[in-house]
């Protein structure tokens, strides 16, 4: 019995700090920081950014993305041209071996479409992502400020 609570005693801390990780993981690829700005009632987008960091020896792609608050999310990149800055919607997001990619404010990043509730900063947003070699992982976002263009402050 003794040894019973020692243990437990040992192991709740390590449990605990797991399940508040800011970072996720599907197969090679690490999933960092992923966050979101907040709505005004009655905006139906919103904007998902995070990093991610493929550790492994091949390449693999993300292929889509589902949140229970919104009726569709894409995949998006902001392009530059000489006249006009366009947001276009793209088919996958490569992850080259051993690369980071960025999801951020003017370059790649998720839409979510047809929200059905406000988000509101300082709660978090479930989402799903899927990998073609990963598969699927359930990650969570912060809701940051609505204007915000990095991840909240105080985060690694």
């Amino acid at each position: 019995m003794r040894f019973t609570v020692l243990v437990a005693g040992l192991l709740l801390p390590a449990l605990g700090s797991t399940a508040w990780a800011d970072d996720f993981r599907a197969y090679d690829v690490e999933i960092i920081q992923p966050w979101v700005r907040a709505t005004a009632a009655g905006e139906t987008t919103a904007t998902v950014f995070m990093k991610l960091d493929n550790t492994g020896d091949i390449a693999d792609r993300l292929l889509r993305a589902s949140a229970p608050v919104a009726q569709q999310v894409e995949l998006r990149n902001t392009v530059v041209g000489p006249d006009e800055i366009t947001n276009r919607k793209v088919g996958v997001i490569d992850l080259p071996p051993g690369t980071d990619v960025m999801l951020q404010p003017g370059g790649l990043y998720l839409t979510l479409i047809g929200l059905k509730a406000p988000l509101v900063a300082g709660s978090t947003l479930p989402l799903t992502l899927t990998f073609e070699r990963g598969g699927m992982v359930d990650i969570t976002a912060e809701v940051t400020d609505a204007g915000a263009m990095a991840p909240p402050p105080g985060e690694d």
